[in-house]
């Protein structure tokens, strides 16, 4: 399969309007993420919150890195077909996804700390190998 690599996606307009109001009303474990983690450009990235791509609203995402991270609420359980199909969608558009369960950002917090670094070192080693 071809990779579609995202440079520019339209998103349903309604989605900008629905991106704004889940910013101003983010869920405890997204406001936590936020607030400890992404907030202040960890490692020198930029991420933004609620950023609406395809059909989509993701929870955070960094452009430079086409990376989103996903924080997974009790409503995941019941609709693990829709992340699969959303997380492939973004897959096929060069856009790696981060997840994350409300339990592990409020219970083991270093832990995910720890695994998003070496999520984005990852990424970085990839980019750095591309261009070369």
């Amino acid at each position: 399969m071809e990779i579609d690599k995202l440079v520019y996606k339209p998103y349903i307009a309604g989605n900008t309007l629905n991106a704004k109001r889940m910013r101003n009303n983010p869920t405890p474990a997204e406001d936590k993420m936020w607030q400890d983690f992404l907030k202040h450009r960890p490692w020198g990235y930029k991420f933004t919150r609620q950023k609406p791509i395809g059909p989509f609203i993701l929870d955070f995402y960094c452009s430079e890195l086409f990376l989103a991270v996903e924080v997974d609420g009790e409503i995941h359980q019941s609709r693990k077909e829709y992340d699969q199909e959303r997380t492939a969608y973004l897959v096929n558009c060069g856009i790696s996804v981060a997840r994350y369960r409300n339990n592990e950002i409020f219970n083991d917090s270093d832990c995910v700390y720890y695994d998003l670094l070496q999520f984005i070192y990852e990424l970085e080693f990839d980019i750095k190998n591309k261009e070369n």
